[in-house]
């Protein structure tokens, strides 16, 4: 729950905080298409989103590649 909070904050934030588009040379509005839209204001957001979500989840992942599992001797003792 608290992804999707963060998730409808960055693709509203994204929207109300972008450009208002200029006015073409020859009197008509410029603007942006379906697909230009999307990326700009879905796709980047969720892109950017992404990459902090995997940076900020490497250390945990380590951590749990490197630690026992249940059942798996915590403290071994040398062989002999």
């Amino acid at each position: 729950m608290k992804t999707l909070r963060t998730l409808a904050l960055i693709v509203i934030s994204s929207a109300t905080l972008a450009p208002m588009p200029a006015f073409a040379a020859d009197g008509g509005q410029a603007g942006l298409s379906v697909l230009e839209t999307v990326g700009i204001f879905v796709l980047a957001p969720l892109s950017i989103y992404g990459v902090i979500w995997v940076l900020w989840s490497i250390p945990k992942w380590r951590r749990e590649a490197s630690a026992p599992t249940t059942g798996e001797d915590w403290n071994p003792r040398p062989s002999k």
